[in-house]
C-alpha cells in the first residue's frame, strides 16, 4: 500500500475567544495542514466553513468517505451528536442505535470514526468502529500519575478515556489531548499534543 497522509482534527480546533476568532483561524490555517473535520461539536468555525473549505478542508457532517488503495477499503466516518450529550453535570446516555441513526453502517475492510466525545466509546464499538479518533477532554485538564485525566468539560470526574490509547479486544480509541484548553486556561502534567498515527496492512507489517 502506497503511503498517503491525512490529517483529522478531532479536538476543539478554533474556538472563539475574546472575540479574537478570526486572528486564532488565520494562524490556524497557516500552522495546521488539514483534510478532514467532521463539523458541530469537532470544530466551532461559526460561519467560516466557506473560508477553511477554500483552505482544501473536506467538511464530514454524519457522513463517511471510502478510501481504496488496491484491494483494501478504509471507510472514514464522522460523527456529531446532539448537543444534548455536552450537557454539563449530567452523564448522557449513547447508544448504538443513535449513532446508527446518524450515521448508516456500510461495508469496509477498515472503519475508522472521527467522534468528539470519547465518552461513549461503547457505543461506537458496537456501531462497529475498528479505529475512534476522539478529543473533547483536552487531557482531562489535570492529569494524575497512574490514574490519567481528572475530569471533563461537562465536569464529571475521572473520565475512562482522556488522552491515550486505549485497545479493547480488536478495536482501538486514540485521545487527543489536544493543543488549547477548555473553559479554564489551565494544563497540568498535560502536555498539549498532536499525535501521529501509522496504519500499516499485515502486507507491511
Amino acid at each position: 500500500m502506497s503511503e498517503q497522509v491525512f490529517t483529522f482534527p478531532t479536538y476543539d480546533l478554533a474556538q472563539s475567544i475574546l472575540g479574537q476568532h478570526n486572528r486564532y483561524l488565520h494562524m490556524m490555517l497557516e500552522v495546521i495542514s488539514v483534510d478532514v473535520v467532521a463539523r458541530g461539536d469537532t470544530v466551532v468555525i461559526k460561519g467560516d466553513e466557506k473560508q477553511v473549505e477554500e483552505c482544501g478542508v473536506h467538511f464530514l457532517e454524519n457522513g463517511s468517505v471510502l478510501l481504496k488503495e488496491d484491494d483494501c477499503r478504509i471507510r472514514i466516518s464522522a460523527l456529531e451528536l446532539p448537543l444534548a450529550t455536552y450537557t454539563k453535570f449530567k452523564k448522557y446516555r449513547v447508544t448504538e442505535q443513535d449513532v446508527t441513526a446518524c450515521i448508516e453502517k456500510e461495508a469496509a475492510d477498515y472503519e475508522i470514526l472521527l467522534a468528539h466525545n470519547p465518552v461513549y466509546f461503547d457505543a461506537y464499538k458496537k456501531w462497529g468502529a475498528d479505529l475512534v479518533l476522539s478529543g473533547h477532554l483536552h487531557g482531562g485538564i489535570i492529569r494524575l500519575p497512574g490514574i490519567g485525566g481528572l475530569i471533563t468539560p461537562q465536569a464529571i470526574p475521572f473520565p475512562k478515556y482522556s488522552g491515550e490509547m486505549t485497545t479493547e479486544g480488536e478495536q482501538t480509541i486514540i485521545v487527543s489531548r489536544g493543543l488549547g484548553t477548555h473553559t479554564i486556561n489551565l494544563r497540568f502534567l498535560n502536555e498539549a499534543e498532536m499525535i501521529v498515527i501509522h496504519l500499516r496492512g499485515e502486507k507491511d507489517s
